[in-house]
């Protein structure tokens, strides 16, 4: 298993970084289930967590599982039809023994124009059992009316020593050993994304210290010829 998927968080207690934020989504939902909001827009850069905290949103506090937790790739279904058939099903009960039916919407900035004003009638009519988690890297691409419709949570890119503590606490539980520098330089890989610091982790879990210092000087060459590559492309263009 991908220690991506292996350490996502399923709990707020576990969850690392943009604690202010954790701590207000706990007060919105720490609540009777037809108290809590019915949108939720989670926003922050590409691995912060914002899909994380939608799942354990659905999952903890609103008592979805299984098929009653629908998660829509925006990027892939972003016109008006694919909304036009949540708007049809949204009014059903929950089919897996939850209390409610939850729809996680990925990168929903790729909306189409059309399909937000949909997606805006059906926030307008949504059931009390009926939750939509609006998760983007973008929001000011959104109907403004969408955003001021849904309960804003921003999620932050984690700061170097959280990083180090999620990345030690990784470490420890696959029981392996990471020197400092190599640690140091993981972290700068991730650019503060614990998605893409598992990611790379997995890559040298289990090598020893030779291997891994390959690999990351393997990282460094590509990224400098990947910055090199485009600031010729740049030149050339200019």
């Amino acid at each position: 298993m991908a220690l991506m998927t292996k350490y996502r968080p399923k709990e707020f207690d576990s969850f690392y970084g943009s604690a202010d934020t954790v701590t207000a989504l706990h007060n919105t939902v720490n609540r009777a289930i037809e108290d809590i909001p019915n949108t939720f827009l989670f926003h922050g850069p590409s691995g912060c967590g914002k899909t994380t905290l939608a799942r354990i949103v659905a999952n903890v506090y609103l008592k979805a599982s299984g098929r009653d937790i629908i998660e829509i790739d925006s990027a892939d279904y972003r016109g008006i039809d694919s909304v036009r058939d949540i708007r049809k099903k949204m009014h059903l009960s929950p089919i897996s023994g939850s209390q409610s039916v939850v729809y996680i919407l990925d990168e929903c900035h790729q909306m189409t124009k059309d399909a937000q004003n949909a997606l805006l009638k059906a926030l307008e009519d949504t059931p009390k059992k009926t939750f939509f988690m609006l998760c983007t890297t973008e929001p000011e691409k959104l109907l403004k009316t969408i955003q001021t419709r849904s309960v804003s949570f921003k999620v932050d890119l984690l700061e170097d020593d959280i990083m180090e503590e999620l990345i030690a606490e990784v470490c420890e539980e696959e029981k392996f050993t990471l020197s400092k520098k190599h640690i140091s330089m993981l972290v700068n890989k991730a650019e503060g994304s614990p998605r893409q610091a598992l990611n790379l982790l997995d890559k040298v879990v289990g090598l020893d210290k030779d291997e891994i210092g390959d690999i990351f000087e393997n990282f460094t060459t590509q990224e400098t010829r990947a910055k090199e590559l485009a600031q010729a492309l740049i030149y050339q263009h200019s």
